[in-house]
């Protein structure tokens, strides 16, 4: 076994997250790997400072002739292949602690007593004497979701001609569950701004090809107002919320170096956004024993949980610890009277809710 064999065993080893991957947008497929040598990306907490007398930063991108390439934002210049923490999964031990130190009960209410990691995962790893366990994001929330009976099945109106819908259901049948994700936004233009831009303007596009939505809800009457309720949705990959048609090209620039020469593969992109994709979800409970005159403030954020954390305070000094996270509008809604057609939510992600 070879240095560079040892080498990379011993990292998988201390992060077994990490892929290596050609992004989403591109759909490549197979490509010709004499011609088409593509760039190395890597992802780190700290972004690379391109100059110290200079604030602004790039992920490095290394080809194998030595050429460097310092990639900032929007489409790439060059193929890329890119090294990264998996945005489909957790690392997570017994205790749902995640790798970054944080409970998962920060992120997400849930009842960790009903719920054992050994019904989810069966991908124990071992890091720095202690044990994690490698799980889908998804499936671990819709475990503690179903444990917690926080899903449930909207009640059945049949028909109902009165003005509010709540007024057909039983007192304690009242009950809003979100049924669809979806991108909040009729706008062409901003559509397209959004998904280029991945939800966060200067992103990375190479580098996010997931995002973690997050909604943090809170019920209130006349008398009482209850405590923020946090709920992640899930992962989703940006390609499953958007119907997009996307062209790409590569070119081959050539340059000498010791006499040497070698090609390096430009690459073209296109991207038409020409619809949103709605996502289905389970029916989680957003708000329950509704009565005439309850509210429901609303949140959506996204979040990353792949990296070091810092306190954030959002929603009335509701602590949040994440390294970047990217907030809607919050509003107010009148649960007795919401209009079943109208969405939770703002520009860059909504609920539709059922009842």
């Amino acid at each position: 076994m070879t240095n560079d064999q040892e080498e990379l065993i011993e990292i998988m080893n201390s992060d077994p997250l990490l892929v290596l991957k050609i992004p989403d947008l591109l759909e490549a497929g197979d490509w010709d790997i004499d011609q088409t040598i593509p760039f190395l990306y890597v992802k780190t907490n700290q972004l690379v400072r391109n100059h110290p007398q200079t604030d602004s930063s790039s992920i490095v991108g290394i080809h194998p002739s030595g050429f460097i390439d310092r990639y900032i934002s929007g489409f790439p210049n060059y193929f890329p292949i890119v090294l990264k923490k998996s945005q489909d999964y957790f690392l997570i031990d017994r205790q749902f602690n995640l790798s970054n130190g944080v409970n998962l009960l920060h992120y997400h209410i849930f009842d960790p007593n009903l719920l054992s990691i050994d019904d989810i995962s069966n991908y124990p790893v071992s890091i720095g004497g202690n044990q994690f366990y490698i799980v889908y994001i998804n499936d671990l929330i819709s475990a503690t979701n179903i444990s917690s009976n926080k899903i449930q099945e909207p009640f059945t109106v049949e028909s109902c001609n009165k003005t509010c819908k709540f007024e057909c259901i039983p007192d304690k049948e009242r009950k809003l569950t979100t049924s669809q994700l979806i991108i909040d936004n009729q706008n062409s233009n901003a559509l397209t701004y959004i998904y280029t831009s991945i939800y966060r303007a200067g992103s990375h596009l190479i580098l996010e090809d997931n995002t973690v939505f997050m909604i943090i809800t809170q019920q209130s009457d006349e008398f009482v107002t209850k405590e923020w309720e946090r709920n992640i949705i899930g992962s989703f990959r940006v390609e499953d919320l958007f119907k997009v048609e996307k062209q790409f090209t590569i070119c081959y620039q050539e340059y000498s170096i010791s006499e040497n020469i070698h090609a390096l593969p430009e690459i073209n992109i296109s991207v038409d956004v020409i619809d949103i994709t709605p996502v289905h979800l389970n029916n989680l409970v957003l708000a329950s024993d509704i009565v005439e005159n309850d509210l429901l403030r609303f949140a959506s954020i996204r979040i990353k949980l792949d990296m070091l954390v810092k306190q954030n305070e959002v929603l009335d000094g509701n602590q949040l610890l994440v390294t970047e996270y990217f907030q809607d509008n919050v509003t107010n809604y009148d649960l007795f009277c919401i209009n079943i057609e109208n969405a939770l939510g703002f520009n860059s992600m909504a609920i539709i809710c059922d009842f």
